[in-house]
């Protein structure tokens, strides 16, 4: 079994080239999600919705995410 092609088969991968652009995306869809998932709570969206001033801002954040 030859080792050494194997770190220079991983380099010519189109995949291995370019995984942190997937990454990224991915990452910030999760994040979205979360976001959404946290603000339908009110348990969570009061409190927010209060910090940025009480005139259902935190809602129209929720229907800008879940809704684009």
């Amino acid at each position: 079994m030859d080792h050494s092609r194997g770190l220079r088969g991983c380099r010519s991968r189109p995949d291995a080239q370019r995984p942190a652009r997937r990454n990224r995306s991915l990452f910030f869809i999760c994040l979205l999600a979360t976001a959404a998932g946290v603000l339908s709570l009110e348990l969570f969206y009061l409190p927010i919705d209060r910090a940025l001033g009480g005139m259902n801002i935190a809602r129209l954040l929720l229907r800008l995410i879940v809704l684009p």
